[in-house]
Parts: structure tokens; C-alpha cells; sequence
């Protein structure tokens, strides 16, 4: 529509401006033959008028539509300090605290604070502007009033996104201030809060609205604040079971890591113990194969009569020849009983007192007496 005006009042002037040339060349092309009659020149008159009149009438009226915003790279951030930067050096800084974002940010801010969303679009183009910035917005009262009850954002109608809810609020009157609830889905549910006179009687008149505005709608804060505390207690609710849970399943699967780990671990022993005794048994085999038979009581010679005393008290009875190694007597030994392990003892003689080392030295290589006593001792 505003690019319909503008063509409108082009093409009257244009046609206007036309149709005067026109006349004024044929009455000056007529003249030297006779004098233009009276009402042509009246006429002539009144079109000129008529054409001046017209295009500063269409001018005024166009300085009341807010100009298409100029596509720019500022980020919907970057033009809102641009904008407040700009009131703040010519009002001053005293004003309610403005949320720098776009507005889809500002909407999403309130509903996430629970507070009502109070947006103003500026336009420089109309009178009443600045008026309502130096006796309304930018006094102190009206700040404090505002940044405790509600998130405030602020739009050019130069801008994009200025000149979107310009469009979508079907706005008619500047200056323009309007408020969205948590129940408001998008830009064009938003209630416009009229703007009264102008001085202290505006500003008074502009908390009132502001009050009443507030004290209709409160219920919906107060229902969503409980809503969302009961959401959050839930929440919270099946956020501890849900630990609750973990941590029971991490104890149950700690428990069963064990339990595997145990059984692992007795299942290893178990083979390892298997292992040992099958070596033990295979070492004992090989012990009774090597051990040499033992010499007749009635054989004549070189012969050693041994007798070995084990912890218990038992005794171990063996006869062996002089040419006998010492490792048959430890063959003997663990061959014939299992109460002391194979290598973890030492056969020691009592008169006089010495080891009896197991290795491949003979009897005779030791010299020992033809009786042998000996006892065990611990390594």
C-alpha cells in the first residue's frame, strides 16, 4: 500500500504538471493572435494550485508511514543497542532495563521468567515520539515499575523485525507500547496499552493501564508458577528414582562384577590347585620310579640303616647302600608320607648336628654313620 500511494501521487502531479504545460504553451502560442480568455486564466490558475497542494498533502500523509526497513548485516542484537544507544544520547539512561536480543529471544526470556513481555516500537517519523520518551519511558518511576514486573524489549519500525510486528499488530497509531502473556502464542495476540495526553498526566495514566493490566492477569502467572513448580518437583521426583535406579543397577552390576570376579578367581585357584597336585603326584610318580630297591636285610656290606622322625612322631625305616645318593633317601622321604611338602624341608642329623643337603652326593661322599637318625627342619 505504500508503494500505491506513492505511485498515486506521482502520476496526479505528473498529469497535473502535464496538462499545465500544455495550457500555458498554447495560450502563449495564441497570444500574439488574441488575449486568452478570462476563465482560462483562472483555470490555469486554480490547476497549479491544485498540483502544489496535492503533492505537499501526499507528502505530509507519507511522513506518517514508517519507511521499509533497509537490509543491512546487523545482527536483531547489534540493531537493538543500536537503537537504545541512540534514545540513551538524546534522553538519557534513566529508562526501563531493555532486553538487547530479537524479540523471539525476548518472548522466550519472559516465558522462561514468568513475567509479562512489554515491547515499544519506535518511529522517529511521528511527533508524539518524543513526548512519550522524555515524560513517560525515560523517568524513573516508570523504570522501576517496569523492570519488576516485566521484560521489557524495544524495536525500530526501520528495522526488519520492527516493521514485522508493525505489520502483523496492524499498528495505527504511534507512539506504540504493547504487552504479551505467557497465554500469548505470537506477535499479533499482544495487548496495546493506549498512551494518554502528554507530562505527568501520561505518565500517571500509563502505570494505571500498566496495573490494570497486571492485576487481570496475575492468575495466569500465579497458575503457571504452580504449574511449573509442580513440573519441577516431577521432575525432580523421577530424577532421583531415575538415580536411584542407576545407582541400584550400578550396585547390582558391582555386585555381579564381583560375584564373576570371585568366581573367576576360585575357578583359576581351583585349576591352578589341580595343576600343582597333577605336578606333586607326577613328581612323586617319578620319585617311586627312581628310587632304587632296597637292599635285603641279610645283605653283607656297605650298607646304611636310616631312620627319619617326622614332626608327628612317625617314623620312616629304609635301608640303602653306601653308593646310594642322598636325593633317593629325600625320594624316599616324600614318597612315604604327605604330611610335610616336597622342598620345603631339610634332613638334619642330631650327633653331631648337620644338614643333610638333598643332591646327588652318595652316602659314602657324606660319610655318614651305617645308623642314620634324622629329623626334619623347615627351609
Amino acid at each position: 500500500w505504500q508503494v500505491l500511494i506513492l505511485s498515486s501521487s506521482t502520476l496526479i502531479s505528473v498529469a497535473v504538471g502535464v496538462y499545465c504545460q500544455r495550457r500555458n504553451a498554447r495560450a502563449a502560442s495564441d497570444t500574439m493572435a488574441t488575449q486568452s480568455p478570462w476563465y482560462l486564466n483562472i483555470l490555469r490558475h486554480v490547476l497549479s494550485y491544485f498540483s502544489r497542494f496535492t503533492t505537499s498533502l501526499w507528502n505530509y500523509a507519507l511522513s506518517y508511514v514508517p519507511r521499509l526497513p533497509a537490509a543491512n548485516d546487523l545482527s536483531p542484537e547489534q540493531k537493538a543497542l543500536r537503537l537504545l544507544s541512540s534514545l540513551e544520547s538524546q534522553h538519557g539512561e534513566v529508562h526501563p532495563t531493555a532486553l538487547i536480543s530479537s524479540f523471539t529471544e525476548a518472548m522466550r526470556r519472559a516465558k522462561e521468567s514468568l513475567k509479562f513481555l512489554m515491547i515499544y516500537l519506535h518511529s522517529d517519523f511521528h511527533p508524539e515520539t518524543e513526548h512519550f520518551l522524555r515524560d513517560v519511558l525515560f523517568n524513573p518511576t516508570t523504570k522501576e515499575f517496569v523492570d519488576e514486573n516485566f521484560i521489557f524489549w524495544m524495536g525500530n519500525v526501520t528495522d526488519v523485525e520492527g516493521h514485522r510486528l508493525f505489520s502483523t499488530m496492524r499498528v495505527t497509531s504511534f507512539p506504540f507500547v504493547a504487552i504479551f502473556s505467557l497465554m500469548d502464542a505470537n506477535s499479533a495476540n499482544g495487548t496495546v496499552v493506549p498512551i494518554h495526553g502528554r507530562g505527568q498526566d501520561a505518565q500517571e495514566r500509563f502505570l494505571n493501564d500498566l496495573i490494570i493490566y497486571i492485576e487481570r492477569n496475575t492468575p495466569l502467572i500465579a497458575r503457571a508458577r504452580s504449574e511449573r513448580e509442580v513440573r519441577m518437583e516431577t521432575r525432580r521426583l523421577r530424577e532421583e528414582q531415575e538415580q536411584e535406579l542407576m545407582r541400584s543397577l550400578a550396585e547390582d552390576q558391582e555386585k555381579e562384577r564381583k560375584a564373576e570376579e570371585e568366581q573367576r578367581q576360585k575357578l583359576e585357584e581351583e585349576q591352578r590347585l589341580r595343576e600343582e597336585e597333577q605336578q606333586r603326584r607326577n613328581l612323586l610318580e617319578e620319585k617311586r620310579r627312581r628310587l632304587p630297591d632296597e637292599p635285603a636285610e641279610s645283605t653283607k656290606g656297605d650298607i646304611v640303616h636310616v631312620v627319619v622322625r617326622l614332626p608327628n612322631g612317625q617314623r620312616l625305616n629304609r635301608r640303602f647302600l653306601l653308593a646310594h645318593t642322598v636325593e633317593s633317601l629325600y625320594d624316599f622321604v616324600d614318597v612315604s608320607q604327605e604330611e610335610v611338602p616336597m622342598g620345603s624341608y631339610v634332613l638334619m642329623s642330631s650327633f653331631p648336628t648337620r644338614a643333610l643337603s638333598c643332591g646327588p652326593q652318595t652316602f659314602e661322599d657324606e660319610r655318614v654313620t651305617r645308623q642314620l637318625l634324622l629329623h626334619m627342619s623347615p627351609v
